[in-house]
């Protein structure tokens, strides 16, 4: 691939206790690898303890290998990293497929953190973070997550992300799941 078609990572999306920081497949081969002392020099992150695995189960893992890799490609998929910045502690994970990608301007965002992370608000902080970076990118018109009937944490994540339900649909993997959806807004001025 030459430079004109390299897809190019975003810089660090920094917010007031969070560093979002973008991977490669490289970098996610290493986190899958237990490879913490890779992902130290790719990154600049520091594991404590055993924190090593990533905080998904094996079947999400590879679907986010698997679209890193193609992002070479559409440049449509992106993973980050969320990292404490007081100890630079790896502390989850958030991705974000669609974008300008998408023709009719949507994203659709995941997430997840470590269970001993939980409590604290970071995945809320980092959902609020890479919503507002998402939604001020060229293109992008709305932002949706898809939650599992039950995940009642992760239903609070997207309200306090400023997503509203829109509906419901069945995922073959995870059963009845709300749609929540948050619209970019837009200034009419000068039009």
């Amino acid at each position: 691939m030459d430079a004109t078609t390299a897809c190019v990572f975003p810089e660090p999306i920094e917010t007031y206790r969070l560093s979002l920081r973008a991977m490669t497949a490289e970098a996610m081969d290493a986190w899958i690898l237990g490879d913490a002392a890779e992902l130290e020099r790719m990154l600049g992150v520091r594991f404590a303890g055993d924190a090593v695995d990533p905080p998904l189960d094996l079947d999400d893992l590879v679907h986010v290998h698997d679209r890193l890799g193609e992002a070479s490609v559409d440049g449509g998929f992106w993973a980050w990293m969320v990292v404490l910045r007081r100890t630079r502690e790896p502390i989850g994970l958030v991705t974000l497929a669609g974008g300008d990608s998408d023709p009719d301007g949507g994203a659709v965002i995941s997430f997840s953190v470590y269970p001993c992370q939980k409590g604290y608000d970071y995945t809320e902080e980092a959902v609020e973070g890479l919503m507002a970076w998402t939604l001020s990118q060229p293109g992008v018109r709305y932002v949706r997550a898809a939650v599992r009937v039950g995940n009642d944490s992760s239903m609070r994540v997207a309200e306090s992300a400023g997503m509203h339900p829109t509906g419901t649909s069945w995922d073959p993997d995870d059963g009845q799941i709300v749609v929540f959806e948050r619209s970019a807004r837009r200034s009419n001025s000068g039009d």
